[in-house]
């Protein structure tokens, strides 16, 4: 009995996120660029105090940044936002000598209490990267649409390429999943040319957040947030003289060609807009 625990305890440690952590697995950046990487973690972590760390091993690691720690790497700022239980990373004017294994790790403390963590390897290059996007922070309207322009290299061409909901490996649709004609909310096409292009449609507020694209097993961070209308229009149509206007809406009768256009009782249009 003992034994088979301990094999459903090593088994559950390769799942991603059963120890309550999740991130990408794989990462390519260009040289010189900068990227951002989002950590999950269970909701029971949400007080811990999070950082990063980087090296081959864990007992290696050296802690780059953290949400209550004072080592902090100058190309790296770390944030943690409580409310969708996600820590990210962001790493600026990436070097090719920062290839390496990164952890994203959660403070447990006590004896006998190791902290909880996951890894990724992340590869610099000065080459075009394996996998990357032309925005990886894309703001849309509740309602709309968003396309997200996902980069490969040509190695990558004849790998399957998928879109999926940030660590939920469940949740990803590849080009074969979607047989066309595709007229759903998700829309996935491949130029086979360095581009496959990614369109969400009917965005709810459920779906902001944090996704991947993925070719092979190389995963790429994307955001989507959430943008309002700068503005909006309230338009009706209303009996009104010339001299109603010119007394209330002054500022909108520019020239005088407006001003002779005008008839008494016209039906105008009124468009009132709310900034």
């Amino acid at each position: 009995m003992e034994f088979l625990l301990a094999l459903i305890v090593v088994f559950l440690h390769g799942i991603p996120g059963s120890n309550g952590l999740w991130t990408v697995s794989r990462l390519t950046a260009k040289a010189g660029g900068s990227v951002t990487i989002p950590c999950h973690y269970h909701k029971m972590f949400r007080n811990h105090d999070k950082y990063w760390c980087k090296g081959k091993g864990w007992s290696t690691c050296i802690v780059l940044g953290g949400t209550n720690t004072r080592q902090r790497r100058a190309n790296m700022t770390v944030t943690d936002d409580p409310t969708e239980l996600v820590m990210t990373a962001t790493m600026s004017n990436l070097k090719t000598t920062e290839t390496n294994r990164y952890w994203c790790a959660v403070k447990i403390g006590g004896f006998m209490k190791p902290d909880v963590r996951t890894s990724l390897e992340l590869t610099v290059t000065d080459d075009l990267p394996d996998l990357s996007a032309a925005n990886s922070m894309l703001s849309a309207q509740q309602g709309g649409n968003v396309s997200v322009q996902c980069l490969y290299h040509n190695k990558m061409k004849y790998k399957e390429k998928k879109w999926c909901r940030s660590g939920d490996l469940h949740s990803c649709r590849s080009l074969d999943d979607l047989e066309p004609p595709q007229h759903g909310s998700l829309q996935i096409s491949d130029d086979e040319n360095g581009t496959f292009t990614v369109t969400v449609g009917g965005l709810e507020r459920e779906d902001m957040g944090w996704y991947w694209c993925m070719a092979g097993d190389v995963q790429y961070p994307v955001h989507i947030t959430s943008s309002k209308l700068d503005h909006s229009f309230d338009c009706f149509f209303y009996p009104v003289s010339f001299d109603d206007i010119n007394r209330r809406f002054l500022e909108v009768v520019s020239t005088e060609e407006d001003e002779l256009n005008a008839k008494p009782d016209d039906i105008t249009l009124f468009c009132i807009v709310t900034f």
